[in-house]
């Protein structure tokens, strides 16, 4: 009985010494790991594509809006003679085998007017609280007298009219169980190979925002952050 013990507490002994020097081994093969770089997965899928947006005949101008992808990839909108004029034109270079890039336009609402500090509209005044205390009517203004001092009479329309905002959106309908069977071997391999690389699925991975040196004027840049 002695003699069982005495084997029990060395086998456990011999256990707990073998589990310590495989914790070793792995420490030491965890630290001599070296990082390999980020690896684009997908590439392969790649295209570049034109998405076209046309601005309306009416002299009107757009938002070009902010998103994910033009914040990371765009450096300002390019002028280009070869675009039609009226025409803003996307640049998109995509896989795509994961996403589906589309241009998403949200107009303005013109009938919704600024408010008042107070929120509330200015109250309509009758004949009668027009009147000053002496009970004569204001006198009229003629149209001359509301000219400025060029001759000219004000134009409600010299500012340009905002009519929308246009974004760079993408739809994603990718498969990652595909792409870890299809680069499992290069992942092993970077393994055995005493490296620890990151991996980025190629998604959108370049925009560009060409338009005409003539329609540049009707495109306002918000498209960075």
């Amino acid at each position: 009985m002695r003699r069982l013990r005495i084997v029990l507490v060395a086998a456990f002994l011999a256990g707990v010494l073998l589990a310590g020097v495989g914790a070793g081994l792995t420490m030491v093969e965890w630290s001599s790991l070296e990082y390999g770089g980020t690896k684009l997965l997908d590439s392969e899928y790649l295209v570049t594509e034109d998405f076209d947006f046309a601005l309306k005949d009416d002299g009107s101008i757009i938002i070009l809006g902010e998103s994910y992808y033009t914040n990371r990839y765009l450096d300002g909108i390019e002028e280009d003679p070869s675009v039609p004029e009226g025409i803003v034109r996307y640049q998109v270079t995509y896989n795509q085998a994961q996403v589906e890039p589309f241009l998403q336009y949200m107009p303005y609402d013109r009938t919704v007017e600024a408010a008042d500090e107070s929120g509330q509209e200015p109250p309509e005044m009758s004949g009668g609280e027009a009147a000053d205390e002496s009970g004569q009517e204001p006198p009229a203004v003629s149209v001359e007298e509301t000219e400025d001092e060029s001759g000219e009479e004000p134009s409600e329309d010299s500012a340009p009219v905002v009519d929308g905002v246009l974004r760079l959106m993408r739809s994603y309908y990718g498969d990652e169980f595909r792409l870890f069977m299809e680069n499992k071997d290069e992942m092993l391999s970077d393994l055995k190979n005493g490296k620890l690389s990151s991996y980025e699925i190629a998604d959108i991975t370049g925009v560009k925002i060409l338009v005409n040196p003539v329609t540049r004027p009707r495109v306002k840049d918000e498209t960075r952050y």
